[in-house]
């Protein structure tokens, strides 16, 4: 992630330059640049989350909430904190938290993932862990079961949080159970490891999803193949058209062993489905010359492809947009911002299904 994170600190010069142009066309009294900024506010906002920073979503977000006569102090709030984001060097050291009410687990978690330039901090219930939520963690190990609180609902309860919407969730469980892992997978936890584990391995993992590598789910330390797709291609279609967003999609899936074909606007997608075949698309809704919608609606009418698992890509709370894409054929959806680890977690998931 930390990689990732340098990407997007590198691509935000020539933002913050044209946000400065449009904060002076602003205050000279033009509005005719409104749709210029909530174009670039639009783009951050899906893509600062994604790349671990969820307050240049929520700037964003302000700036697309005002009016054009209001809008000059909130993209100046906004173009301050991608300067500050600019100016960091990343070497701030990896945090992670975890939180078991075993002290012997403690000492083990703490032992096996200490290490130079990485930080681990203990909290031994959800009363002594939800202060730390607002921390940039880039890991969290959550024990399933807490004398104060059921991990599911900690889940929940994390993944509803601004600052740790985004945070990778390790599970640790004590009880073998298939149902209460899918059930931590669905709710946005990226791995499940049930106790006892072997640290060498435990380690392994959390190492994994650090680097950004969604691990293969795990059991009593061993690894569980899931059942994979069907033999073939793993090119996946991706129709995005900010290019900062599919950066980080197509990096993470290349991780994971998929091909990726990118397409910036709805038309070429449609073009380049016609002639290759795809195992999984994934299309965003905003798109110029053909939205995601429209997209979908055709791609739905090609023999070839109406098997296809489609995830769409929407932003946050746009509850209508996911119930118009599922009407239209969608398979799935993600909404922006969103954790790389959980695009990859519910890919794979749509291939076993398919």
């Amino acid at each position: 992630m930390r990689e990732l994170r340098a990407a997007f600190r590198e691509g935000l010069p020539p933002l913050i330059e044209a946000l400065d142009g449009v904060i002076g066309e602003l205050r000279g009294g033009s509005i005719d640049v409104e749709d210029d900024a909530r174009r670039l506010a639009h783009q951050l906002k899906g893509s600062g989350g994604s790349f671990g920073y969820p307050k240049v979503t929520n700037a964003a977000v302000e700036v697309l909430q005002a009016s054009a006569t209001e809008m000059v102090e909130p993209l100046e709030v906004l173009v301050a904190m991608l300067r500050r984001v600019v100016a960091e060097d990343g070497s701030t050291a990896t945090q992670i938290l975890v939180i078991d009410d075993d002290p012997l687990i403690q000492r083990l978690l703490v032992a096996t993932l200490s290490s130079e330039g990485r930080e681990v901090v203990v909290a031994g219930s959800l009363k002594e862990a939800e202060p730390l939520f607002s921390g940039d963690w880039s890991l969290i190990i959550l024990d399933l079961f807490l004398p104060d609180g059921d991990g599911r609902e900690v889940i929940k309860q994390i993944r509803e949080g601004v600052e740790t919407a985004l945070t990778p969730i390790l599970v640790l469980s004590g009880a073998s159970s298939s149902h209460a892992r899918d059930e931590c997978l669905d709710l946005g936890a990226v791995a499940f490891v049930e106790k006892p584990f072997v640290p060498g391995e435990l380690f392994e993992i959390a190492d994994q999803i650090l680097h950004g590598v969604l691990p293969s789910q795990q059991t009593q330390g061993h690894v569980v193949e899931e059942e994979s797709a069907e033999p073939g291609p793993r090119a996946i279609l991706l129709a995005e058209d900010d290019e900062l967003t599919a950066t980080l999609i197509k990096d993470r899936l290349l991780r994971n062993g998929f091909e990726v074909v990118h397409c910036t606007n709805g038309h070429e997608a449609l073009e380049v489905a016609e002639t290759q075949p795809f195992v999984l698309a994934i299309l965003d809704v905003k798109m110029p010359r053909m939205d995601g919608f429209e997209l979908l609606a055709k791609l739905r009418k090609l023999p070839q492809l109406m098997e296809m698992p489609i995830m769409m890509l929407t932003g946050m709370g746009s509850e209508h947009d996911v119930v118009r894409g599922f009407e239209l054929g969608a398979d799935g959806y993600v909404l922006k911002p969103f954790s790389p680890a959980e695009l990859v977690a519910r890919i794979d998931r749509l291939l076993v299904q398919a």
